[in-house]
C-alpha cells in the first residue's frame, strides 16, 4: 500500500506503521480497506458523500464475491 505525504511524496504505508507490518498476511486476505480522504462542508454533506461512496463500495465488492462463488463453482471441462 502506497500514502501520499505532500511532503515527503509516496511512501509505503509498512515502512511509516511498525503495526501493519506485524500483521499476518494470511489473515488479512479477506480483508478489504479503503481509506480517502474528503473534505465535507458541513454535517449533511459528510452524510451525503459517506452514504454515495458506501453504496458504491458494496456494489464493488458484491460483485467481486459474486465473481469469485461463480469461479468456485465451475467445474472443469
Amino acid at each position: 500500500m502506497i500514502l501520499s505525504d505532500d511532503k515527503k511524496g509516496p511512501v509505503k504505508f509498512e515502512d511509516v506503521s511498525t503495526l501493519f507490518g506485524s500483521i499476518n498476511e494470511k489473515e488479512n486476505d479477506r480483508l478489504i480497506e479503503v481509506y480517502a480522504p474528503l473534505k465535507f462542508n458541513d454535517e449533511v454533506d459528510k452524510r451525503k458523500k459517506r452514504a454515495k461512496f458506501f453504496e458504491g463500495i458494496t456494489k464493488i465488492l458484491e460483485k467481486s464475491v459474486e465473481l469469485q462463488q461463480e469461479s468456485n463453482y465451475k467445474t472443469p471441462s
